[in-house]
């Protein structure tokens, strides 16, 4: 029988589980059907983060199926281990390949900062090539250590560490966008010569308006999720009271809970604009890479837009 407290931090866990399996299912389908995940590091760094927490979601509620109606109640001793294990490999697997792909964001936010015309000149296929295969090697890497050694203090402890990296980098990006545009906000101005610049402004627009949502991911990330999961795995880490563990457990599975109905809410007020970043009419010939996730000014140099004719356009800075 499960004591209150287990019924509790089950009970969120699964609801935190469906939310974040539904709200990145959302994200999922509309990149899919569109096929153009990959045309754009944003397109693709969206696309990996729904993927990354859809099978974190899923290996939450596989997680709560096990407490609720325990899998290994009827397994041998000898495998416990092996099953035990297996049960938690979404989950982590899911986790990690998160946050080194969140990581990737802010790095890639950065080097527009920091150097931005050598960001310019990198391809996209190149980020994405990059950011693909670090984050999955790095997440497998997790997993392989974790069937390997068995030991949790060890799986809580790089699980410390990678959240505390991705937070340092979040921060640090956040922090050097805002210091850029403090010095330039009296130089941003909009100079665009052309007759139809209503359907340019449109696609600028667009653009912006996912950026913004993808800042509020962020925001909400840090806000209900890193800093949260920081707290809570280095009291498990410390700490040898499981009583006062499981309370604290509870207190972070409902800032986990807020975080996936908030991200819910985001990406359903936001699905025309997000559902038109995959669309073609936003996907300009010519797109700077420094109109990056994350936020920042957005940069754009125009050749032709989808069904208009080709236009001289001077280089112009969109606030």
């Amino acid at each position: 029988m499960l004591a209150p407290i287990q019924i509790k931090n089950a009970s969120l866990q699964g609801s935190t589980g469906i939310i974040c399996v539904l709200s990145n299912l959302i994200i999922v389908y509309i990149a899919l059907r569109s096929k153009h995940f990959l045309r754009t590091f944003t397109n693709f760094t969206i696309f990996q983060l729904a993927v990354a927490d859809l099978i974190f979601g899923l290996g939450a509620m596989l997680r709560v199926y096990n407490d609720i109606w325990p899998i290994l109640r009827n397994v041998d001793s000898s495998i416990s281990l092996e099953i035990c294990t297996l049960l938690l490999t979404p989950h982590t697997f899911g986790y990690q390949l998160r946050q080194f792909t969140v990581i990737f964001i802010a790095l890639d936010r950065l080097a527009a900062i920091k150097w931005p015309f050598s960001f310019k000149n990198t391809s996209h296929t190149k980020k994405i090539f990059v950011t693909f295969g670090a984050s999955f090697l790095y997440a497998s890497i997790t997993i392989a250590i974790g069937w390997l050694t068995r030991e949790p203090l060890s799986s809580k402890t790089r699980w410390v560490f990678i959240t505390f990296v991705t937070l340092y980098f979040q921060v640090l990006s956040w922090f050097e966008s805002h210091r850029r545009d403090k010095k330039t906000v009296n130089f941003k101005r909009t100079t665009i010569n052309v007759s139809e610049n209503h359907i340019v402004q449109k696609n600028v627009s667009d653009y912006a308006k996912v950026k913004k949502t993808i800042s509020l991911v962020m925001l909400n990330y840090i806000a209900f999720w890193a800093i949260p999961q920081i707290v809570f795995l280095i009291f498990l880490i410390v700490s040898q009271n499981n009583e006062m563990a499981s309370e604290v457990m509870a207190y972070q599975n409902y800032l986990n809970a807020l975080h996936s109905c908030l991200n819910l809410i985001i990406y359903l007020l936001t699905y025309s604009e997000i559902k038109r970043l995959f669309s073609k009419h936003i996907l300009l010939r010519d797109v700077e890479s420094s109109t990056t996730v994350g936020g920042g000014n957005t940069r754009i140099r125009i050749g032709k837009t989808i069904n208009a004719p080709t236009q001289n356009i001077n280089q112009k800075n969109i606030k």
